[in-house]
């Protein structure tokens, strides 16, 4: 949740009009930028607060950036479900990448760029585990043997693959430019 101490510009400086309530509208210089970007001076407007430019970033900021938090995870397996969108510890890995298989061409765009990271992985995918879970698996022989007793669960991989897979998920599915920062020690 992001929120703004004081308005307008966070109280580095007070309003001509003096201070006003919260979500009051004001009056506001506007400014435009032309096909040169030079800044030009429009006229003076009446803005509510909510269009303050530290309000209105604050609000897309969240959108646009995905923080991996420092941390071993196991994200190998969790519970099924629709929700589409990874977690930050990534403990919804298996949920996210078995929603990703129901796209079958944005699923094998994922194993594609899997493999070109680490080429050793010839395919990933996830399979129920049975109590309402769903694991992904790491498939290190060609798919066409057809030999899943062969696939590796992705929790008995290094820790490294599964945060591999999660920022290629988020890389992949973002409708957006997304900053991604990882946290690490």
């Amino acid at each position: 949740m992001v929120s703004i101490p004081d308005f307008p510009s966070f109280g580095s400086y007070e309003p001509q009009q003096g201070s006003a309530p919260t979500g009051a509208t004001r009056a506001v210089e506007r400014f435009e930028i032309d096909g040169n970007f030079d800044i030009l001076r429009s006229a003076r407007t009446a803005a509510a607060e909510s269009n303050e430019v530290g309000v209105r970033v604050g609000n897309e900021l969240p959108e646009r950036i995905y923080l991996f938090r420092a941390e071993r995870f196991n994200a190998g397996a969790c519970r099924f479900g629709n929700n589409a969108t990874l977690s930050s510890n990534a403990q919804n890995l298996a949920e996210v990448v078995n929603i990703l298989q129901q796209n079958p061409d944005r699923f094998a765009e994922f194993n594609r760029l899997v493999h070109q990271v680490i080429p050793q992985i010839q395919w990933i995918s996830v399979r129920p585990l049975g109590g309402e879970q769903v694991e992904i698996v790491v498939w290190n022989h060609h798919r066409a043997t057809q030999r899943e007793d062969l696939a590796i669960p992705l929790a008995e991989s290094g820790t490294g693959v599964g945060q591999v897979l999660a920022i290629l998920y988020v890389v992949l599915t973002s409708n957006t430019s997304r900053t991604i920062i990882i946290d690490g020690p």
